[in-house]
């Protein structure tokens, strides 16, 4: 029976420990085997809603993010708009390793040394040869 006036609503967001909210967008961090950066293959992802899959191409570089569209937050004033959510890939570097594993990553240190000795010589490589 009183007068109208206005209501003003205060909402509190909680943090969460895997996403971090900037504006309608979505940020997190995801671990991703050393293997599937260099070979490629996908990624199971957490959204706010659903989980999805995420192609990692091969040679993918750490610090990479990913955009998945629509997986943000709602904007409230306009319902079918939504932000994005960000992935930034973060190499999961084994700690420790069975003497199999241990084998395999001098094998392939080893592969990866001999093809730096064998590269071609730049230009500037074969310049510095004649004048040294």
């Amino acid at each position: 029976g009183g007068s109208n006036g206005d209501i003003i609503v205060v909402i509190l967001e909680k943090k969460d420990q895997f996403f971090e909210r900037s504006g309608m967008d979505i940020y997190c961090n995801m671990d991703v085997p050393i293997t599937k950066l260099v070979l490629g293959g996908t990624l199971r992802v957490p959204t706010l809603t659903e989980e999805v899959e995420l192609k990692i191409p091969a040679g993918t570089q750490p610090d990479k993010m990913f955009r998945l569209r629509d997986k943000g937050i709602p904007d409230i004033n306009r319902n079918s708009v939504k932000g994005s959510q960000y992935i930034r890939i973060k190499p999961l570097i084994p700690e420790k390793l069975s003497s199999e594993e241990k084998d395999l990553y001098k094998k392939l240190s080893e592969l990866h040394i001999d093809q730096e000795n064998k590269r071609e010589k730049s230009f500037f490589d074969n310049f510095k040869d004649v004048f040294s």
